[in-house]
């Protein structure tokens, strides 16, 4: 191997490891983005649902440690050799708490742009104008 084939193996692993960083950066700092956010959301509808303020904060660990544990138990599963149908229950899990996230997600966006279209309607300012509700 040449020198120039060398230090072109070079760049191309460091421009590798470089790219690999900066996408593993911007995905954790998507996801902790999205779980604070949604992790407000929870909080609020626990809130909402009249959960005492002080244990409001548990429904989204419930929620959000279910979306992790079962999405890690999913990967980990993948590399087992175990039953498929032994595998299905962590599927199942993982689907049921993302849907009760984002049904939650969605009627939590829907109620908020409502109460904030009544109030701009009745005349009061809130800021900023509130989008439609659908």
């Amino acid at each position: 191997m040449g020198d120039f084939s060398l230090r072109a193996a070079r760049i191309q692993l460091g421009a590798l490891i470089a790219a690999l960083l900066i996408a593993i950066f911007i995905a954790v700092g998507i996801t902790a983005g999205a779980f604070v956010l949604s992790f407000a959301v929870q909080r609020d509808l626990a809130r909402q649902g009249t959960i005492p303020e002080n244990l409001a904060w548990i429904f989204p660990v419930i929620v959000d440690g279910a979306i992790f544990g079962s999405t890690v138990a999913m990967v980990i599963l993948t590399k087992l050799k175990m039953n498929r149908r032994d595998k299905y229950f962590f599927v199942f899990v993982g689907v049921a708490v993302v849907a009760i996230s984002i049904l939650g997600n969605a009627y939590h966006a829907f109620h908020s742009a409502t109460v904030a279209q009544q109030t701009v309607s009745a005349g009061h300012s809130i800021g900023y104008t509130p989008l439609s509700p659908a």
